[in-house]
């Protein structure tokens, strides 16, 4: 890689932190521009140059941080440790994530921006629901997951699941002990966790 093109690399992850942080600490509406610049050590000038505008870098940043965590979940998925332990792992990294994530960046996430929501739709059936269905055959492997449910049953319960998550009405308003709860269900059912069948 050159100079050039690695400097520019460095900038774009300065940028991406500062405005992960800001957009998580303060919401989109409440931070500005030359906030972002200024925390990511770049010049306002700079940021338009590569976004072209506010929206433009918080598209960009949803979807570095959806695939920053899609790449964490993978690498859980992938560690040789039991499958309780893993859905645990997860299941923290979303409480973590959802005590820092401010509502107003969470939003935007679930916004009816067209790009936003079509980056958001391949996504989900592209790495969302392989990694869901890649967690199912694991926790099948393991006696975790029960075989007498069907690929249907399970795609359904998913489906169900993925409509909440798509109401931000619904979830967005309740506290975060009621949105833990809910990952908690998905994944350990009325029964709760450690459970075999």
């Amino acid at each position: 890689m050159d100079g050039f093109k690695r400097r520019k690399g460095e900038k774009e992850d300065r940028i991406y932190q500062a405005a992960l942080e800001l957009f998580s600490m303060y919401g989109v509406q409440k931070v500005k521009i030359t906030e972002i610049a200024a925390k990511g050590q770049v010049s306002p000038v700079t940021i338009y140059n590569y976004y072209g505008c506010k929206h433009g870098l918080l598209r960009t940043v949803i979807i570095r941080f959806m695939n920053d965590k899609y790449s964490e979940y993978e690498e859980i998925l992938n560690t040789e440790v039991p499958f309780p332990k893993k859905i645990d792992k997860i299941i923290f990294d979303k409480q973590q994530t959802a005590r820092i994530l401010h509502e107003d960046f969470l939003r935007y996430i679930m916004s009816k921006d067209p790009e936003i929501q079509k980056f958001i739709e391949k996504f989900y059936l592209e790495k969302s629901l392989p990694m869901l269905m890649e967690i199912i055959k694991q926790g099948r492997d393991e006696d975790y997951v029960s075989q007498d449910i069907s690929i249907d049953a399970l795609l359904l319960y998913i489906t169900l699941f993925k409509e909440v998550i798509n109401r931000p009405e619904l979830i967005l308003n309740e506290n975060k002990t009621v949105q833990m709860e809910l990952s908690s269900l998905f994944f350990y059912g009325l029964m709760g966790k450690g459970n075999k069948c």
